[in-house]
Parts: structure tokens; C-alpha cells; sequence
């Protein structure tokens, strides 16, 4: 894999923990993972 640094707002990184905290999610990782590939078949439906 691929190491990135990416720069959110306060808000997003509190929801991003409140995920953790709700056991949706074991990583920041994980998370931004699912939501890179939402996007992604988001955009391939459309295409």
C-alpha cells in the first residue's frame, strides 16, 4: 500500500473517531478506505 497525508477539518476527524468509538470502523484507514471505494463505484455507475 501506499502512504498519503491528507488535511480535514475538525468536524470530519470527530465524526472519523465517533465511527471508531461506535466500533463501525477499527481505523482512520479503514474508514477513509470504504468511503474512497463508495466513491469510486459511485462514479463508475455514472460513467
Amino acid at each position: 500500500m501506499i502512504k498519503k497525508s491528507i488535511t480535514i477539518t475538525r468536524r470530519q476527524s470527530e465524526w472519523i473517531q465517533e465511527q471508531i468509538a461506535n466500533g463501525q470502523y477499527a481505523s482512520d484507514s479503514e474508514l477513509i478506505r470504504e468511503a474512497l471505494r463508495e466513491k469510486e463505484h459511485l462514479t463508475a455507475e455514472k460513467t
